[in-house]
Protein backbone atom coordinates (compact mmCIF):
# COMPACT_ATOMS: atom_id res chain seq x y z
CA UNK A 1 0.00 0.00 0.00
CA UNK A 2 3.02 2.25 -0.26
CA UNK A 3 1.87 3.84 -3.50
CA UNK A 4 -1.66 4.50 -2.24
CA UNK A 5 -0.33 6.17 0.92
CA UNK A 6 2.08 8.34 -1.03
CA UNK A 7 -0.45 9.31 -3.72
CA UNK A 8 -3.03 10.15 -1.05
CA UNK A 9 -0.64 12.39 0.87
CA UNK A 10 0.59 14.05 -2.32
CA UNK A 11 -2.92 14.70 -3.62
CA UNK A 12 -3.91 16.42 -0.37
CA UNK A 13 -1.30 19.10 -0.98
CA UNK A 14 -0.92 19.24 -4.78
CA UNK A 15 -2.72 18.25 -7.93
CA UNK A 16 -0.43 16.57 -10.44
CA UNK A 17 -1.13 17.34 -14.07
CA UNK A 18 -1.38 13.88 -15.60
CA UNK A 19 -2.54 13.01 -19.08
CA UNK A 20 -5.16 10.32 -19.53
CA UNK A 21 -2.60 7.50 -19.92
CA UNK A 22 -0.77 8.39 -16.72
CA UNK A 23 -4.01 8.95 -14.80
CA UNK A 24 -5.14 5.50 -15.92
CA UNK A 25 -1.78 4.12 -14.78
CA UNK A 26 -2.18 5.77 -11.36
CA UNK A 27 -5.68 4.38 -10.94
CA UNK A 28 -4.54 0.90 -12.00
CA UNK A 29 -1.76 1.01 -9.41
CA UNK A 30 -4.26 1.97 -6.71
CA UNK A 31 -6.66 -0.79 -7.79
CA UNK A 32 -3.91 -3.42 -7.87
CA UNK A 33 -2.60 -2.49 -4.43
CA UNK A 34 -6.14 -2.68 -3.07
CA UNK A 35 -6.66 -6.10 -4.66
CA UNK A 36 -3.38 -7.44 -3.27
CA UNK A 37 -4.17 -6.13 0.22
CA UNK A 38 -7.64 -7.66 0.10
CA UNK A 39 -6.27 -11.09 -0.82
CA UNK A 40 -3.64 -10.84 1.92
CA UNK A 41 -6.13 -9.65 4.55
CA UNK A 42 -8.58 -12.43 3.71
CA UNK A 43 -5.76 -14.98 3.77
CA UNK A 44 -7.28 -16.66 0.78
CA UNK A 45 -5.70 -19.95 -0.20
CA UNK A 46 -5.90 -22.14 -3.24
CA UNK A 47 -4.37 -22.04 -6.65
CA UNK A 48 -6.82 -19.49 -8.07
CA UNK A 49 -6.23 -17.00 -5.26
CA UNK A 50 -2.49 -17.55 -5.53
CA UNK A 51 -2.53 -16.95 -9.30
CA UNK A 52 -4.66 -13.82 -8.97
CA UNK A 53 -2.37 -12.42 -6.27
CA UNK A 54 0.76 -13.24 -8.25
CA UNK A 55 -0.69 -11.74 -11.44
CA UNK A 56 -1.66 -8.59 -9.55
CA UNK A 57 1.83 -8.28 -8.05
CA UNK A 58 3.48 -8.87 -11.43
CA UNK A 59 1.28 -6.24 -13.09
CA UNK A 60 1.96 -3.78 -10.27
CA UNK A 61 5.68 -4.36 -10.66
CA UNK A 62 5.37 -3.75 -14.41
CA UNK A 63 3.41 -0.52 -13.94
CA UNK A 64 5.70 0.88 -11.26
CA UNK A 65 8.98 -0.55 -12.57
CA UNK A 66 9.88 -1.02 -8.88
CA UNK A 67 10.53 2.71 -8.58
CA UNK A 68 10.26 4.65 -5.37
CA UNK A 69 6.97 6.43 -4.92
CA UNK A 70 8.56 9.83 -5.51
CA UNK A 71 10.36 8.76 -8.68
CA UNK A 72 7.26 7.09 -10.06
CA UNK A 73 5.09 10.17 -9.66
CA UNK A 74 7.82 12.40 -11.08
CA UNK A 75 8.08 10.09 -14.10
CA UNK A 76 4.32 10.12 -14.57
CA UNK A 77 4.20 13.92 -14.49
CA UNK A 78 7.14 14.15 -16.89
CA UNK A 79 5.55 11.71 -19.32
CA UNK A 80 2.34 13.74 -19.17
CA UNK A 81 4.16 16.83 -20.44
CA UNK A 82 5.42 15.22 -23.64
Amino acid sequence: MKYIKYFSTFLKTRTPHLNSNQMRRLLNIVALETTIKTFEDLRMTGSTAYKMTKNSKDTLKHLTKDQTTENLLEEMMRLSQT
